[in-house]
């Protein structure tokens, strides 16, 4: 009941993903159809729901916008950090309906983005109108808070994918220059819009989203953004699902390089202090075995001549450990520096 409709979002585009890695099987692991399902219902739930119970769609259909939550009131404005306009442009070539619909609200939501984020600040809100401006009265949520972090991610990897609208870049460089001033390794985790502060702790969450800016922004200092990531320690206790999270997300955003596959080698083996990494064609193969402990994969990605080089790091699940799928060019020799021990291990195999 009452979801946030972010969850939808990423569940649908994760099935998207794995259909298109791994086809379709029947039932449940029919991928494709199972994910058609959820924008089915995303779309369509009030359909389902009965005239007088308050179920909304998850888009608003005359603001083309997703909606903060699809019941009452909370259906009347949006949330900028719910806004995946990089997958609404794979929704709309893959869905098996409203294909057109899902052209729109990607537009809406790239005019969103640039009326909701401070023209001075690059700082966005939590919640907002569906015309960008701060929604008030709901607390503190008209500020720059905990949903807010993500609206940077979201715009990053919009414009890395799909190069729609060059204003991605200057709302990068704006925000990441905002924080520059702030003190890369300081700045706080909640602010007004205008840049007052009002949150002070540097947290995790929002180092690991400000990091992904670096994907498109050209500011001379926004590598520093990805180191504070690298340096910064794992989340753990009571707010790790949401700031892990988020660091996961990061990770594979800034490391993930998919493409020219066929140029790629594979690395394994251990990493010890300044040990190169020992590089097979990628063709060769070592099924199914585990090369040793890794300090982890964000390690190789910072380790080249002293600056940060993307990878492609794939996590996976096994058992209670992460895997990680690293891919480097061949002249790419890849010098390490030692971390304490961590679940991330190599997996010298091919996709």
């Amino acid at each position: 009941d009452n979801p946030a409709p972010d969850g939808e979002e990423y569940f649908a585009m994760a099935l998207y993903f794995a259909w298109k890695r791994w086809g379709n099987g029947t039932g449940i692991y029919n991928y494709k159809a199972e994910a058609d399902k959820i924008l089915h219902h995303m779309l369509h739930q009030d359909l389902y729901a009965g005239q007088y119970s308050g179920v909304t769609p998850m888009i608003n259909k005359t603001h083309k916008q997703i909606v903060f939550v699809p019941y009452a009131s909370a259906a009347e404005f949006t949330d900028p950090s719910y806004h995946l306009p990089a997958f609404y442009e794979l929704w709309a070539k893959w869905a098996n309906e409203d294909n057109s619909l899902w052209l729109e609200v990607a537009l809406a939501s790239r005019e969103l983005f640039k009326k909701t984020c401070h023209t001075n600040t690059g700082l966005s809100p939590d919640y907002a109108n569906f015309d960008g401006t701060p929604k008030t009265g709901w607390g503190d949520h008209h500020r720059f808070e905990y949903d807010a972090w993500r609206t940077i991610m979201n715009i990053s990897i919009d414009y890395y994918w799909w190069k729609k609208d060059s204003w991605a870049v200057t709302q990068a460089n704006r925000l990441l220059n905002f924080f520059y001033n702030e003190g890369v390794t300081t700045y706080g985790n909640r602010y007004e819009l205008d840049g007052t502060k009002v949150g002070t702790p540097h947290s995790p969450g929002l180092v690991a989203m400000n990091a992904t800016a670096a994907l498109i922004s050209t500011h001379p200092n926004r590598l520093a953004f990805v180191q504070d990531l690298w340096n910064i320690q794992p989340t753990t206790g009571t707010w790790r699902y949401p700031l892990g999270c988020g660091d996961a997300n990061a990770a594979i955003a800034i490391t993930c390089r998919p493409s020219s596959r066929s140029r790629l080698s594979i690395c394994r083996g251990n990493c010890r202090g300044s040990q190169t990494k020992q590089c097979q064609p990628a063709g060769r193969r070592r099924r199914g075995k585990w090369a040793a402990n890794h300090p982890g994969c964000w390690a190789i990605n910072r380790a080249v001549s002293g600056s940060i080089r993307p990878v492609c790091s794939q996590p996976i699940s096994l058992r209670t450990m992460t895997a990680c799928r690293l891919w480097l060019r061949p002249a790419d020799l890849q010098h390490c520096s030692s971390r304490a021990a961590s679940p991330w291990r190599v997996y010298s195999g091919s996709w």
